[in-house]
């Protein structure tokens, strides 16, 4: 049995966006959308970066955003015709890792991300599997995950390993 890409497994799905009700789907990520990827990351993740006393590479990470965009893996995040994020899950055997669930700040706490988390979770319920990622300590997203049910299992440098068992 082929196993289904976690990441599309909420495209199309109706929520709170925004104060309304809008559209979230999915779309794979192709080689032009490595700018919009960019400014994403960019936005969302270099003050955590550079807060963990790092400098911001702009050129290493253009790079790992191109890679990014041409990665059959990575998803652009749409809401009523926009691009707003990506996503990017990798579906291994054994667990799934959550590479990246970035958001441009206007669309965050809107549900978007929940909606997306879900969709994995529940293909790691199905599959019995669990459920990994890494974050900065200093990002705020990290309440995000605990609220979902994740917990820290593990720090590398600036990062804590968080996973997540299915019940």
């Amino acid at each position: 049995r082929r196993r289904r890409d976690p990441a599309e497994c909420d495209a199309g799905v109706r929520g709170g966006v925004a104060g309304g009700v809008s559209v979230l789907t999915l779309r794979a990520a192709k080689p032009v959308d490595a700018a919009f990827i960019y400014r994403v990351a960019e936005t969302t993740m270099r003050p955590y970066v550079e807060s963990a006393g790092k400098k911001w590479a702009a050129q290493g990470m253009r790079d790992k955003c191109e890679q990014d965009a041409a990665d059959a893996r990575t998803r652009i995040v749409v809401i009523a015709g926009a691009d707003v994020g990506f996503f990017k899950v990798d579906s291994r055997p054994d667990d799934i890792v959550i590479d990246a669930l970035l958001l441009l700040p206007e669309h965050q706490r809107s549900g978007i991300g929940s909606q997306l988390l879900n969709g994995v979770l529940r293909e790691s319920a199905l599959r019995q599997v669990p459920t990994r990622l890494f974050v900065y300590h200093a990002n705020p997203a990290r309440s995000f995950w605990q609220k979902h049910g994740f917990v820290a299992v593990g720090e590398a440098n600036d990062h804590v390993q968080m996973e997540k068992h299915p019940q």
